[in-house]
């Protein structure tokens, strides 16, 4: 028999997820996004950029995600090159 466990007014099971959004919030929720934010993806390759990929990894492992070392470069860029 499962535990089951109280996620704030909805009864959940142990290990469960708690439901999908409506459709009408999901379509909202990825209008949002669309028109808010956007996705760029960068591969950095184990031999020819080590220096990067070891980097990233030693920070990724004290807890500091890839997408939050990539923003804190790109603004030390800016603010470094706006005369350029």
């Amino acid at each position: 028999m499962t535990a089951s466990i109280r996620c704030d007014t909805m009864h959940v099971q142990e290990g469960c997820t708690m439901p999908i959004e409506s459709k009408k919030q999901s379509k909202a929720k990825s209008d949002w996004m669309r028109d808010n934010s956007k996705i760029v993806g960068v591969r950095i390759m184990k031999r020819s950029e080590s220096d990067l990929y070891d980097y990233i990894s030693a920070q990724t492992a004290k807890g500091i995600s890839a997408a939050t070392l990539f923003k804190l470069a790109l603004r030390e860029y800016i603010k470094n090159h706006e005369n350029d």
